[in-house]
C-alpha cells in the first residue's frame, strides 16, 4: 500500500464541524452568562435557535410578557409590544426584542392570551378608535 502526503492546501474536511462546535459553545456561554447576570429575570427556557457557520442565535422564552419587557430593557434592546386578533373571541399579547450580545443574536419573547374581560376592554377601545376616525373624516 502506498503512502500519500496530505495536500496542505486542501480544505479541512472537518472545518464546518469545528465552526459549528465553536458557535454552539458561544451560544451556550452567552446563555450561561445572561443567567448569571440576570438571575432575577423570569425565563421559561433558553433555546439555541440557530447554530451554523457564521450564525449564532439564542432564543429566550421569558416567563411572561412583563419578564420579556424586563429582559429587553436589561439587554439594552427595544421591545415590540403588540396586541392582536387570534380568533374572533381571542386576542393575544406578544412582546419580542432582538439584541446582539457579544456576537450572538438574542431573541427575547413571550406571549399570552387575554382574559375575556381584557378582550372586552380591547374591543371597546377598538370601537372607540374606529368611531373617532369616522368623525375625523
Amino acid at each position: 500500500m502506498g503512502t500519500s502526503i496530505p495536500d496542505p492546501l486542501a480544505p479541512d474536511p472537518m472545518a464546518a464541524i469545528d465552526a459549528m462546535e465553536l458557535t454552539a459553545f458561544r451560544v451556550a456561554q452567552t446563555a450561561r452568562q445572561l443567567r448569571r447576570d440576570h438571575p432575577d429575570l423570569g425565563v421559561y427556557e433558553m433555546l439555541p435557535s440557530s447554530i451554523s457557520i457564521g450564525r449564532a442565535e439564542l432564543d429566550i422564552h421569558a416567563s411572561d410578557v412583563d419578564a420579556a419587557l424586563a429582559w429587553a430593557t436589561a439587554l439594552g434592546g427595544k421591545a415590540k409590544h403588540e396586541l392582536g386578533d387570534y380568533a374572533p373571541e381571542t386576542v393575544f399579547e406578544r412582546v419580542t426584542a432582538t439584541v446582539d450580545v457579544s456576537g450572538v443574536k438574542v431573541v427575547v419573547y413571550a406571549q399570552r392570551i387575554l382574559t375575556a374581560a381584557e378582550v372586552a376592554h380591547f374591543r371597546a377601545q377598538q370601537a372607540g378608535q374606529d368611531q373617532a376616525v369616522r368623525h375625523a373624516a
